[in-house]
């Protein structure tokens, strides 16, 4: 499941034009894509919970990029 989470990170990092709008903030998409990344690290990564609700809350690109990058950094 972690994996699922890491790919879908970096799907939404990638495809930027796709999931963001202008401004750098996740568009209605991106914002499903997101949540489902946070059902699953919220089960499997707890501790992970506060970079979760930030990315949740302000929904900006550097925000996800956190995210993913306490994610991957962490041990498996």
């Amino acid at each position: 499941m972690r994996e699922e989470a890491i790919r879908l990170l970096r799907q939404l990092l990638e495809r930027y034009d796709e999931f963001f709008d202008s401004r750098g903030y996740l568009n209605s998409e991106g914002v499903k894509v997101l949540e489902r990344v946070a059902r699953i690290v919220i089960q499997e990564e707890k501790w992970l919970r506060g970079y979760v609700a930030r990315a949740r809350r302000r929904r900006s690109y550097e925000d996800v990029a956190r995210l993913l990058e306490a994610l991957t950094s962490s041990p498996p």
